[in-house]
């Protein structure tokens, strides 16, 4: 025999006792020798054996869902006959979320353990509403509630919610106000209180040491006084005049529904720190974050020191200038932001129109 017959033959018997193994190790598994693969079908046909794994459980949910019954309740969740679903998104471009069928190319959907999907409903009709609720209990993202009674679960906005006997923020449970007087202030406002004490919803739900309840008011979403205090967030301003106190009213070609500047007979204030050497007398909130007053032009309670505060204005950023756009101009210069702060070019005396060369 010449030895690659003899080669073959190794090959040949290698083989056979190869399909004998595996022959033992189907058996051993229950797995029909006629359709060693018939397991694998589903995987095949679905479109999910392309992709990701977020993808197969994105397909597994659809499966599960009946789609004569599916709803999108929200965009961030859905619900079929048998259970409720966390909707995230696949990709980082926006997408609506259709109301009536599973988008699997942009959307991944979680089951929701334990959710009943007929009586599953979400609290609110704010974009991005987190609480939601069914017959048996409350969630809060997707995340069931621990000894939420669902029945009676309220969203109460801004991460707060409650039920019968409890208390909730972000999703966890909150002890401490009083839950038959507790309520949230109404407007943009992030401030609660009880009966006895005052509460500002940040990253915790933080009471406001020797805040008056009785007295307690709101002048935007960041401010608010009592008898007494002046608060910016959850924090007293102790050199603040509460007599002379007010809110300097937020730039009309802005996109903020609230300032962060206020003032008194003695200070001005940005975000709650005193802006060193301002004059409130004569200070003057400008667009695009600039203000002025007699001495000094500021940005974002900075002081610019370059800037002529008798002939600085606020223009429309249209111009550009070295990858920069102008907000700002004074007798002698341009000045544009960025996240590095304030940038000033001098004006060319020879060209008056142009932003300098």
């Amino acid at each position: 025999m010449t030895p690659s017959k003899r080669k073959r033959g190794r090959k040949k018997t290698g083989r056979k006792v190869l399909a004998a193994k595996l022959a033992e190790l189907r058996a051993a598994l229950g797995v029909d020798s006629a359709r060693p693969d018939a397991h694998l079908a589903p995987l095949r046909a679905s479109p999910a054996r392309r992709t990701s794994r977020a993808r197969l459980r994105a397909a597994h949910a659809r499966r599960l869902a009946n789609p004569t019954r599916f709803e999108a309740l929200s965009d961030l969740y859905a619900r079929d006959l048998h259970r409720a679903y966390r909707i995230s998104p696949r990709t980082s471009f926006p997408h609506e979320v259709p109301r009536d069928e599973p988008d699997l190319d942009h959307f991944n959907y979680t089951p929701i353990e334990g959710s009943d999907g007929p009586s599953f409903e979400v609290l609110s009709t704010r974009p991005g509403a987190r609480y939601a609720r069914d017959r048996h209990a409350g969630y809060y993202y997707g995340d069931r509630l621990e000894g939420a009674d669902g029945p009676s679960l309220v969203d109460l906005n801004l991460g707060l919610a409650r039920d019968s006997h409890s208390l909730y923020y972000l999703g966890e449970r909150v002890s401490g106000p009083d839950l038959a007087s507790f309520r949230r202030l109404d407007g943009f406002s992030h401030y609660a209180l009880d009966r006895e004490h005052v509460y500002h919803c940040g990253r915790t739900l933080a009471r406001l040491e020797g805040a008056d309840p009785a007295t307690f008011q709101v002048l935007d979403a960041l401010h608010a006084v009592d008898r007494d205090h002046v608060f910016h967030e959850e924090r007293a301003l102790v050199r603040a005049d509460r007599a002379t106190f007010r809110v300097v009213a937020p730039d009309p070609n802005g996109f903020q529904e609230h300032s962060e500047h206020a003032l008194d007979r003695a200070h001005v204030y940005f975000r709650g720190r005193v802006v060193t050497g301002s004059d409130p007398a004569t200070f003057v909130l400008l667009s695009y974050d600039y203000a002025k007053d007699r001495h000094r032009v500021y940005h974002d309670g900075e002081p610019i020191p370059v800037a002529d505060p008798e002939t600085f204005v606020a223009v429309h950023p249209e111009r550009p200038y070295r990858n920069d756009f102008v907000s700002a101009r004074d007798r002698d210069r341009w000045y544009s932001t960025s996240s590095e702060g304030v940038h000033s070019y001098r004006i060319s005396r020879k060209k008056k129109t142009s932003l300098g060369e």
